[in-house]
């Protein structure tokens, strides 16, 4: 028999099925586009990251689900969030900061990927950082991440 504490449980617990599902589908595009990466990579994690963003913070309202049953209008708004560094930033920058809808967690764990790529100098001037690494190519594998395989 559920409780008042049972319910008060189940109100407050917030998955970030959004944010799960969203970079879940970033791991997967970035294996099946780049299979020879290895995940500990900084490139991988970056590009992880700002797929699973760009996912995340696209004016979609299912979860990512997986990519191959995308429709092709999903694939064409990814794109064209990708099409450039600085566009992509300032995207992000502000969809980052728009009033929360949905999930608070899904939400702090998007700003948490947000501040990791701005920690290694991935930020509006992009510089790289003490890698060599900056966004400019992050946002450029993250781009041909969401091409169509060759051939298609």
């Amino acid at each position: 028999m559920a409780t008042e504490l049972d319910d008060a449980l189940i109100d407050d617990l917030d998955v970030p099925i959004g944010w799960l599902s969203a970079e879940h589908a970033a791991r997967l595009l970035v294996m099946g586009r780049y299979p020879f990466w290895a995940t500990a990579r900084i490139e991988y994690r970056m590009v992880v990251y700002v797929l699973a963003l760009t996912i995340f913070l696209s004016e979609t309202a299912e979860p990512a689900g997986q990519p191959a049953r995308w429709p092709a209008r999903r694939w064409a708004v990814l794109r064209g969030h990708t099409d450039g560094a600085q566009d992509w930033l300032r995207w992000c920058s502000y969809r980052l900061h728009q009033p929360v809808t949905g999930s608070a967690a899904a939400h702090r764990m998007a700003h948490s990927a947000w501040q990791w790529l701005c920690r290694r100098g991935l930020h509006h001037d992009d510089r790289p950082d003490d890698d060599g690494v900056d966004l400019r190519l992050g946002v450029y594998f993250a781009r041909r991440a969401l091409d169509p395989p060759a051939g298609e």
